[in-house]
């Protein structure tokens, strides 16, 4: 919700069209990148592939604001046009121990039709708040909490909530893998498929936790 907030407001202020923010991983090669848009719901902590970003990291890493257009001759530019961005502000965001994302404003809004020198210092003031808010200990409790609430998604997509056991769904995907080994092995798979008859009425009578 403050990622979010954080983001409209500064959306808002230097009125773009797209405000995001992008974490990089302290291990591993996934970063996780925030959006506000005007024309779309935000979206939170989305995982992105850091091949993905090469461009931007390249550019930031000398530490240092670059104010961007399809016209400019600088890292990520060339991305742009391909991702639909006229002209984009990036800014690094630094904790002690280097750079650990980055914030990205794109797209001018209203009668000015891009982004101007002031604008970049009012961002880079923007972006050294939200490096000073995104301190590391509350970070990395926050992604913690995501991770888990990621693996409790998929638990609850793959298993029966009453009895625990895997549901249709965690069944189908194991007999497409073994159908799938199959090709690669001169053993087949076999499925074993028990009808209890009247087995509702169990449950119905003495309760699901009998049955």
């Amino acid at each position: 919700t403050a990622l979010v907030e954080l983001l409209v407001q500064v959306r808002e202020m230097l009125r773009a069209e797209i405000a995001e923010i992008t974490l990089f991983p302290s291990s591993g090669d996934v970063a996780l990148r925030s959006v506000a848009s005007a024309d779309h719901e935000p979206s939170v902590l989305q995982p992105v592939d850091m091949a993905e970003l090469r461009g931007w990291t390249s550019l930031i890493e000398d530490g240092r604001p670059h104010l961007l257009d399809q016209s400019s001759d600088r890292g990520g530019n060339a991305e742009l046009a391909r991702i639909g961005i006229r002209d984009a502000m990036v800014v690094p965001i630094r904790d002690d121990n280097g750079v650990t994302g980055m914030m990205l404003v794109a797209n001018r809004m209203g009668e000015v039709s891009t982004f101007d020198p002031a604008d970049m210092r009012l961002f880079e003031t923007l972006a050294n708040h939200a490096g000073t808010w995104l301190e590391k200990g509350r970070l990395e409790k926050a992604l913690a909490h995501v991770s888990e609430l990621k693996e409790e998604l998929k638990r609850r997509a793959l298993y029966d909530a009453l009895t625990g056991l895997a549901n249709r769904t965690l069944l189908c995907e194991r007999i497409e893998h073994a159908l799938s080994r199959r090709q690669s092995s001169s053993e087949g798979p076999a499925l074993l498929f028990l009808d209890l008859d009247d087995f509702k009425t169990v449950n119905d009578s003495l309760g699901h936790s009998a049955g």
